[in-house]
């Protein structure tokens, strides 16, 4: 999720294109009258792309408010903590990219008090990179790989956005309504909140913008696998791990020791048993054995 800069469109879901379809000449209506004002937008067709900022795509397009530059140089520099140093914006052409965590408390750090320079540590204190399941995985997706989060795209890798901007309408001063990952981003587009609720009834809604929740299975998804003879327990828990903790359970699953897990996902043997024992917590098993056994009957390896 590349944010950054001077970047008040930070987050995890940005709200980056909006094209108003404008009605057509006055011939095209049946009674030939000249349409005006709103009356002449037929459609809005709102795009969202998720993980990126506005400046991550359109930072350097002609005439927008994106990343802060005087005489052709950019004048923001994001610390770096792993360097001591400080990192500018700058092309990147990968169609692959690491980014940082996409959750609340991710954003809560890259805007650090609206200062907006912890999109860099961010990305470093990350114990997963959103790509980081890819086999193998670039060095931009490890978390001890470099982080990329102020590359920046341009046309020459998203020509398609770029001309909606061109021919539409670009919005460089729409912001996110919450502070949060995509969902409760999609919420607020569609409802104006992110909430969790317990049943039907609206007042049994709470505000909830980071969405925990959602990251279990819908009730109505496991009501139907019940019915399919599915062990629920087991794959509700499975479903409350990580994709990093995934990664690490099939590896257990497959025999593998904590040296050659840290070797294989480059993380520390450290890291390796912080991620075992929170799998254990998850999954309510008392040791790797019987992680690695619940694994192999649920399909996981």
């Amino acid at each position: 999720m590349p944010t950054w800069g001077k970047i008040a469109r930070s987050g995890c879901a940005a709200l980056i294109v909006m094209l108003v379809l404008l009605a057509g000449l006055a011939a095209c209506t049946p009674d030939r009258a000249v349409l005006r004002g709103i009356h002449k937008i037929r459609h809005v067709v709102i795009i969202m792309q998720e993980n990126r900022s506005f400046d991550s795509y359109f930072g350097t397009y002609p005439g927008a408010d994106g990343i802060p530059a005087k005489n052709g140089q950019f004048t923001v520099c994001v610390p770096n903590p792993r360097t001591g140093g400080c990192i500018r914006p700058y092309h990147d052409p990968s169609l692959v990219n690491g980014g940082a965590g996409h959750d609340r408390g991710d954003a809560i750090t890259d805007i650090n008090g609206g200062r907006m320079d912890g999109f860099v540590k961010s990305a470093e204190l990350a114990i997963s990179r959103g790509c980081s399941a890819t086999h193998p995985p670039p060095a931009v997706c490890l978390p001890k790989g470099p982080p990329d989060v102020m590359g920046y795209h341009d046309a020459r890798e998203i020509p398609n956005y770029w001309s909606y901007a061109h021919h539409f309408v670009l919005s460089d001063h729409m912001f996110e309504p919450v502070a949060s990952w995509s969902l409760p981003s999609h919420l607020y587009l569609v409802s104006g909140w992110s909430a969790t609720c317990k049943n039907a009834n609206p007042f049994s809604c709470k505000n909830d913008p980071g969405q925990q929740v959602a990251h279990r299975l819908p009730n109505d998804f496991l009501r139907c696998l019940r019915t399919h003879g599915v062990e629920l327990v087991r794959l509700h828990r499975f479903a409350e791990l990580t994709p990093r903790e995934l990664e690490v359970l099939r590896l257990v699953a497959l025999g593998a020791n904590n040296r050659s897990i840290a070797n294989t996902l480059h993380l520390s043997e450290y890291t390796v048993k912080q991620y075992i024992s929170r799998i254990l917590d998850k999954l309510k098993v008392g040791n790797r054995t019987q992680a690695a056994v619940r694994a192999v009957r649920c399909g996981l390896v």
